[in-house]
């Protein structure tokens, strides 16, 4: 499973978030999705979201499909995490 991080934009209201998110999670392509940190308190941290993709090869598609809906700001697919050698 891929994650894809998006932010809301700032003028969105929490309402529409929570909207978004919703329809958010009916995507065929996605596994789950919600916020990175729900019960914080800053207003940044709030607006950031993940959507797990079923399959790596959705992610960019998703990714793309998140930054084209008016509640986000940003959509991006985070590069793979590997272990640097010494």
């Amino acid at each position: 499973m891929k994650a894809v991080t998006f932010t809301f934009a700032p003028a969105t209201p929490a309402d529409a978030q929570e909207r978004a998110l919703d329809a958010i999670r009916e995507w065929a392509e996605v596994e789950r999705a919600g916020r990175v940190k729900p019960e914080t308190k800053n207003p940044f941290l709030r607006r950031l979201g993940y959507a797990y993709v079923k399959d790596e090869d959705d992610a960019e598609k998703v990714a793309r499909r998140l930054a084209a809906l008016p509640e986000v700001a940003s959509a991006d697919v985070p590069p793979a995490r590997t272990l640097a050698a010494k």
